[in-house]
């Protein structure tokens, strides 16, 4: 977890920070691609974990 805010946090800098196409090596673009890949990634469980609770306080509520 702690991996992934790290993560997300490296992305938000290299967008803003970010150098021209020149001055990107393949090492960084691959790390880049992978960070955002990650990124991508937490968003989804996140996305996933929001949904399974709305599911769950409607069931609640519904049951109530």
């Amino acid at each position: 977890m702690r991996m992934q805010i790290v993560a997300a946090t490296v992305v938000a800098a290299l967008s803003i920070s970010a150098p021209t196409h020149a001055e990107i090596s393949e090492s960084d673009n691959q790390e880049i691609k992978l960070l955002k890949q990650q990124l991508d990634s937490l968003k989804h469980d996140y996305e996933s974990r929001i949904q399974a609770l709305e599911a769950r306080i409607e069931a609640t509520a519904i049951n109530a």
